[in-house]
C-alpha cells in the first residue's frame, strides 16, 4: 500500500495529502466520535461540524484523486462512473458529479489543495466546474490562475465564489 493510501498517510504536500496531517485529523474525528453532543455548546457543535467538514473534505479531494486515476486506467467499454457507482454504494449521478469534479480538480490542482487542506468545499468546487464548463474552449484561461483561484475560493462562501467566478467570465 502507497504511504498515502487510506488514513495511514503522513503530512506533507508531496505525498497526495494536500499538506494535511490525515493522522492527526482522523485521531481527532474518531476522539470527538464519542463526545456526548447533548453535552456541548453551540458553539462547540459548530466546531464539531467544522472538523467534519475537513475530514469530508480531504475525503473529497481522495476520492477526485482515485477517480483520475480510474479514468487513466479505464479499458475501452469501461466506465470510471461505474466503478465509483460501484464501489462508494452510490448513485452513477453521484459518480458522475465525481468525475467532472476529479477533471476540473486535475486542472486546477492548487484548489485540489485547498480542498484537501479543508480550506474550501466540493461547493466551490462545483462552482468552478460549472465556470470552466461554461468557458468551453477558453477554459484554461480561467484554470491557469489555479493558486488565486485557491485564495479566492478559501476566503468566500461558494455563493460568492460562484459570483465572482461569473465576474470574471
Amino acid at each position: 500500500m502507497s504511504s498515502d493510501a487510506g488514513t495511514g498517510a503522513g503530512s506533507g504536500a508531496g505525498s497526495g495529502t494536500g499538506g494535511v496531517n490525515v493522522d492527526a485529523l482522523f485521531a481527532a474525528v474518531a476522539v470527538h466520535a464519542h463526545l456526548d453532543l447533548g453535552s456541548l455548546s453551540r458553539v462547540e457543535l459548530r466546531g464539531e461540524l467544522s472538523l467534519l467538514a475537513q475530514a469530508s473534505s480531504w475525503i473529497a479531494a481522495r476520492r477526485a484523486r482515485i477517480a483520475r486515476a480510474l479514468l487513466d486506467v479505464a479499458e475501452p467499454g469501461s466506465s470510471p462512473e461505474h466503478d465509483l457507482a460501484v464501489a462508494s454504494k452510490s448513485s452513477l449521478s453521484k459518480a458522475n458529479d465525481d468525475v467532472k469534479r476529479a477533471v476540473t480538480l486535475g486542472e486546477v490542482p492548487e484548489v485540489e489543495d485547498a480542498l484537501a487542506a479543508g480550506l474550501v468545499s466540493t461547493d466551490h468546487v462545483d462552482k468552478l466546474t460549472n465556470a470552466l464548463d461554461r468557458l468551453g474552449d477558453r477554459r484554461d484561461e480561467l484554470a491557469a490562475d489555479g493558486a488565486g483561484l485557491a485564495v479566492l475560493a478559501a476566503s468566500t462562501t461558494p455563493e460568492q465564489f460562484g459570483r465572482r467566478l461569473n465576474e470574471r467570465i
